[in-house]
């Protein structure tokens, strides 16, 4: 998949359910678990920020400033700004994971770790860890 086509997939709240022509098997809840998925997947790689705000707002300058000079963009370009596009990866599996969350209330995994253990490695493996638990409880 291009990294093009990844953040393709990534649609605002305000657009509503997503369409797909002659896909009756498609129900809202696969693709939030296909959004989670590739979401995880691409934060796993970026998990190695610094956690600095300061380092967050510049690495969100550069990356969304190569998207909008080049209208492409790579690993090597998600990576460099990892402080900024870690952030946007993981929240985007939170959000879809609360999303879940409301569909299935028997979903009680912790998304967020406690406060003072929020670093970028711990949000990922408590966004993990309530993916996975999803995944055992709907078999």
């Amino acid at each position: 998949m291009s990294s093009n086509a990844f953040w393709a997939t990534v649609p605002p709240k305000s657009a509503g359910p997503v369409h797909r022509p002659n896909s009756g098997e498609e129900s809202p809840s696969k693709l939030e678990c296909e959004g989670i998925s590739i979401s995880l997947w691409r934060s796993a790689f970026l998990s190695d920020k610094t956690g600095y705000l300061e380092d967050t707002n510049k690495s969100a300058e550069r990356f969304l400033g190569e998207m909008l000079l080049t209208n492409a963009i790579a690993f090597s370009q998600e990576h460099s700004p990892k402080d900024w596009t870690f952030n946007y990866c993981a929240e985007n599996a939170r959000y879809r994971q609360v999303e879940l969350k409301e569909e299935w209330p028997e979903l009680k995994a912790k998304i967020v770790p406690p406060t003072g253990q929020q670093t970028p490695k711990n949000r990922w493996s408590y966004l993990r860890a309530a993916f996975f638990f999803h995944d055992f409880v709907q078999k």
